[in-house]
């Protein structure tokens, strides 16, 4: 992911990175504008869209990165933007994120050429990313799938291999001893 974001053109690059801390779904994120953003709540406000609006709980290392995004902008202002300094639109993200994969060497172009569609890397592959991570980090279901907008059946079934991988440590850390 490091790799990817440094590689990346520099307003998308904020993109992959509120991604990359909240987990949020491409279009939420364009959505996003600078009034969503809450600090002293450590919290985004998320539009409702494919699910019910929804909180967005920030580490404090997001919530230093969204407090640079909204410095000296008006409220209603987009929270990210390309470089001319208008919002993100739909599909927008495709050609930087290709050229970011290609820059960061993580796949050649023929290599995502080659690809079937649906396996390609694209925006939404940062969602996977923060769920998975917060699986192996063991925050509680719940919270994750209320951080998201999934329920936790959702995310039980679709991220099972990394929750039985977890699962041992899991216990040694938390189980009554």
């Amino acid at each position: 992911v490091l790799r990817l974001i440094d590689a990346a053109e520099p307003n998308f690059a904020l993109v992959l990175k509120a991604a990359f801390y909240t987990g949020a779904r491409p279009g939420e994120l364009r959505k996003l504008s600078v009034k969503d953003f809450k600090p002293a709540a450590k919290q985004l406000n998320i539009a409702k869209g494919k699910t019910k609006a929804r909180c967005t709980t920030l580490t404090n290392e997001a919530v230093q990165f969204f407090a640079s995004l909204t410095r000296d902008k008006m409220p209603n202002a987009p929270l990210l933007t390309k470089g001319d300094g208008t919002a993100w639109e739909a599909g927008d993200q495709k050609i930087p994120m290709r050229a970011a994969l290609v820059a960061a060497e993580l796949f050649t172009a023929k290599q995502l050429d080659d690809m079937a569609r649906h396996e390609r890397p694209v925006l939404y592959s940062l969602r996977h990313t923060y769920i998975s991570r917060a699986i192996e980090q063991g925050i509680p279901m719940l919270i994750i799938a209320q951080n998201v907008g999934n329920s936790v059946a959702m995310i039980e079934r679709h991220y099972a291999k990394i929750i039985e991988r977890t699962r041992q440590e899991g216990i040694e850390k938390g189980a009554p001893s």
